[in-house]
């Protein structure tokens, strides 16, 4: 198996050198072409995990990139709805993507479900008119606020 933990976009072009490859070969032979393979023409990122461990590893990307494209996805339509611009988001989705870098997301964590502010949970939740985002938005808060205690 060769994989490669990234998300792809037609024409988008990425540094393939710097996307980790998640290898996994049943032979030793097959274990060192493959590597060198990758090593010349993909990547020097290259990690070893078995199936197990790769379907892991793929959840939580899953998490970390789907769902917070869906995020994005959710409140640009929120902007939408009022004629918003979602660039003025931009900034503040950078940082808080920075943030996590730099830091433990364990204690990135901002917000009302945070500060267990229920007066503006309840209001956010009146301002949205979408069942579906209502309900994420309480499961999520909900989840933060779990992850607090």
């Amino acid at each position: 198996v060769l994989y490669p933990l990234q998300t792809f976009t037609i024409n988008r072009i990425l540094d393939l050198r710097s996307v980790p490859f998640l290898l996994e070969t049943n032979t030793n032979e097959f274990n060192i072409v493959l590597t060198e393979f990758t090593k010349k023409h993909l990547s020097d990122n290259i990690l070893f995990f078995n199936s197990t461990e790769r379907e892991n590893i793929h959840v939580a990307a899953v998490f970390v990139n789907n769902f917070t494209t869906l995020m994005a996805r959710e409140a640009k339509r929120i902007l939408d709805l009022k004629s918003q611009d979602f660039s003025i988001l931009e900034p503040l989705l950078k940082e808080t993507v920075d943030k996590i870098l730099a830091l433990d997301p364990d204690i990135c964590q901002t917000g009302p479900a945070q500060r267990k502010d229920n007066a503006v949970i309840k209001k956010h939740l009146r301002l949205l008119k979408d069942t579906q985002q209502q309900e994420i938005y309480k499961l999520l808060s909900e989840r933060v606020i779990d992850l607090k205690d």
